[in-house]
């Protein structure tokens, strides 16, 4: 679980809490543990530039062969947005700056079948997809969103559900229609 240290108000800013946190959460009962606090120490900082005290702002997580991958979400751009990397065997945080789009990322699914990742900008309203074996970094291949916060995946149907923050309108997106689709394949024009 996730808490990337901002509230929202009624009027839609965001505040910092200063309670940028990732917990792991164990299952069997429902106790948890706190595995990242800002005081701690993140492999590949230093390429944020000397002027951030680099932070994560984890916001989505999933788990994958013992690596919790996360995505910043710093909604006031007070820093590079980075996509972090937690060995649970080593204890150790990692991060790389060159992979995310611009906006950064929000919600983060990984599908398995097709060993990719998809992660939903909530500033800039894009879906990317990111597949280590062939991508050099994520891909926006859908930009027509108003808000999307996190998402989910329906392995069955092979569906992609989004929600807009702000519209309370949920996305149903066809994981074949962005697989290998462009952005302009899905770009909308009025």
């Amino acid at each position: 679980s996730t808490d990337f240290g901002y509230n929202v108000n009624a009027l839609g800013e965001f505040h910092p809490t200063g309670n940028e946190a990732v917990y792991a959460i164990n299952t069997d009962d429902w106790t948890w543990e706190r595995i990242y606090d800002v005081d701690m120490t993140v492999e590949g900082a230093e390429d944020a530039g000397s002027d951030y005290n680099y932070t994560i702002r984890a916001n989505g997580c999933v788990v994958v062969d013992g690596i919790l991958y996360t995505v910043d979400s710093d909604m006031k751009h007070e820093q590079p947005q980075g996509f972090c990397q937690y060995d649970i065997e080593k204890e150790q945080w990692s991060v790389e700056f060159e992979l995310l789009p611009e906006g950064g990322g929000d919600g983060l699914v990984y599908i398995n079948e097709i060993k990719t990742f998809f992660s939903t900008d909530f500033e800039n309203g894009t879906l990317s997809r990111y597949n280590p074996r062939f991508d050099d970094k994520f891909e926006v291949v859908y930009d027509s969103m108003n808000s999307p916060a996190d998402m989910t995946y329906n392995a069955k149907e092979r569906v992609l559900a989004i929600p807009e923050l702000y519209t309370g309108f949920v996305n149903f997106i066809q994981l074949e229609d962005v697989l290998f689709a462009t952005t302009e394949y899905f770009t909308t024009t009025e």
